[in-house]
Parts: C-alpha cells; sequence; structure tokens
C-alpha cells in the first residue's frame, strides 16, 4: 500500500513537471525563433520540441497496465527530461557560438531516443522478474 502511495505521489509531481517543462519549453522555443521570418518553421521547432513530453504524456496514459518498476522508470525519465529539456534549451549546455537551433533539434531526438530504449529494457527485466 505505501510503495502505491509513493508511485502515485510520484505520478502527480512527474505530470505536474512535465506540464511546466512543455510550457516553458514552448516558451523558450518561441523566444529563440523570433527574428525568424518563417511560420512554418516556428511551428515545426515548436511541434518538435513538444513531441517528447506528448509521448511521455502518452506513456502515462499507457503505463497503467505496466508493472509498478516499469511505471515508476517513467516517471524519473519524465523529470529527467523535464529538466533537461529546459536547461539544455535555457542555453546552460551551450557552448559559445553554438547556434541556438542545434538544441532545439538536439534535445527531442536525445529524449525520444532515451524513452524508446530505457522503458522497453525496464518493461522487459521486470517480466523477467515476475
Amino acid at each position: 500500500m505505501k510503495n502505491t502511495t509513493l508511485l502515485s505521489i510520484l505520478r502527480i509531481v512527474a505530470l505536474i513537471a512535465l506540464l511546466i517543462g512543455a510550457g516553458g519549453s514552448f516558451y523558450l522555443v518561441l523566444q529563440a525563433g523570433r527574428n525568424n521570418s518563417s511560420a512554418v518553421l516556428r511551428m515545426l521547432f515548436v511541434v518538435w520540441v513538444l513531441f517528447p513530453f506528448a509521448a511521455l504524456l502518452i506513456a502515462d496514459v499507457v503505463s497503467r497496465n505496466w508493472s509498478a518498476i516499469t511505471r515508476l522508470v517513467t516517471y524519473c525519465l519524465m523529470l529527467v527530461i523535464t529538466a533537461g529539456s529546459l536547461m539544455g534549451y535555457s542555453g546552460m549546455f551551450s557552448s559559445p557560438g553554438t547556434k541556438p537551433a542545434a538544441m532545439f533539434l538536439l534535445i527531442p531526438f536525445i529524449a525520444l531516443l532515451a524513452m524508446m530504449i530505457i522503458i522497453p529494457i525496464t518493461a522487459f527485466m521486470s517480466q523477467k522478474k515476475e
């Protein structure tokens, strides 16, 4: 019972962080592209940047049937990807002379790759234990 309660609390925290991260990322991508005259390009960047957040939200919905350890890893991944995205988009990891667009292209790719690797491996490993 205690583990279920802690998992529920972590889920709520992760979902709140995910929404804040999506909003912050949306704001930062718009700020970075404010001088770009192409509305289509700005829209494509917004969609690409928000895609990992949408994928994590879908993972949360689908995770109801997953094992507790897989859900735990998914919620932790939500927190890590959210924090990493906001730090990366804010310029914290950028070296001088790097174009801002590079981070807005690379971070969603890394986040999606991490999700596609970590969640299935965790699910597979948790099935072996049962």
